[in-house]
């Protein structure tokens, strides 16, 4: 089954795209920056929305698994009652919600909370966060409680694996929660400050940015949640493990007269064809466990992707 989080993702990116092209939006005046600011908010809410809603599909997969509560590690026990209480007491005060949705709502937390004996039931909210808007902090607590070692770094590293820029000019290595950090707060400026300057060339270069965050961001997630769901003795212990280690690769990529798939690192093709979108089913269900399938375009851009055994 796949992603809805990340098809309804990939879709907006692509909406989002074509915007950034349209003489409204480079018009240099008040009303194109009126639209450059209200896209920016719009693109990083993308990307908020696609992390919230992917870890409710990761939740359910988690949930799916032989893993009982009391299996948990102590320290994700304690978040998934603590902590969902958190989320859910917050989330409950910024939204206005009917009489209804409040029923709706309370009734599938008190499943989560009262499911601590034996079936594993556990809450998305486990690994959200409390605050209006995701943080670089909240991705690296989530990823943290998946016992996922390394956090940011392991986020650079299996961005460079995928293909995406991760140096600067001088060759230094890019701090990815930094560049997070950037991104929300001309996110928040462009929210809150009615003249703030954003330019058709910033918002030019959102789009990869964006997609070097999320991309390897659901990955790793996707991994941890599938290491829980599977029991994984090292993930139950509480001890850190290698996800990006873990993760295998899989390419199907562009070319000039067709398409063809490539396992990480190899020369060789394994498949090709005219048509990339049938060669991405294929290799979908030819992934081994932990192998994710990213399809390309001609110049090594991110089209889509999936890991199979999570999704």
């Amino acid at each position: 089954m796949s992603s809805a989080a990340r098809a309804a993702f990939v879709d907006g990116m692509a909406a989002f795209t074509t915007a950034l092209s349209e003489p409204a939006v480079t018009a240099q005046d008040g009303a194109g920056a009126f639209l450059r600011r209200g896209l920016t908010v719009a693109a990083y809410n993308l990307l908020e929305n696609f992390v919230d809603d992917r870890l409710t599909e990761l939740a359910s997969h988690v949930n799916a698994g032989p893993v009982q509560f009391l299996d948990l590690p102590d320290k994700l026990q304690r978040r998934a009652i603590q902590h969902t209480l958190d989320v859910a007491t917050a989330r409950l005060r910024r939204q206005n919600v009917t009489t209804a949705e409040m029923r709706q709502f309370s009734s599938g937390l008190g499943q989560n909370l009262t499911a601590v004996g034996a079936a594993l039931s556990v809450s998305p909210f486990t690994w959200a966060w409390p605050g209006s808007n995701l943080g670089a902090a909240d991705i690296a607590g989530a990823m943290s409680h998946f016992w996922i070692d390394g956090s940011w770094e392991t986020v650079r590293g299996v961005a460079g694996r995928i293909g995406f820029t991760t140096t600067n000019p001088a060759g230094q290595n890019l701090d990815l929660a930094e560049e997070f950090r950037a991104i929300s707060a001309e996110r928040n400026s462009a929210a809150h400050q009615s003249i703030h300057p954003i330019t058709s060339l910033w918002l030019r270069a959102l789009p990869e940015r964006l997609m070097r965050l999320a991309v390897p961001i659901d990955l790793l997630l996707s991994c941890g949640a599938h290491a829980l769901h599977n029991a994984d003795a090292t993930l139950l212990a509480g001890r850190k493990w290698n996800a990006s280690a873990r993760l295998k690769l899989r390419f199907v990529d562009q070319r000039a007269s067709d398409h063809a798939t490539f396992k990480e690192a190899a020369k060789r093709a394994t498949a090709k064809g005219p048509d990339g979108v049938a060669l991405f089913t294929a290799a979908c269900v030819q992934a081994s466990d932990y192998e994710a399938v990213v399809r390309r375009d001609r110049v090594k851009q991110v089209v889509t992707w999936a890991l199979p055994c999570a999704d």
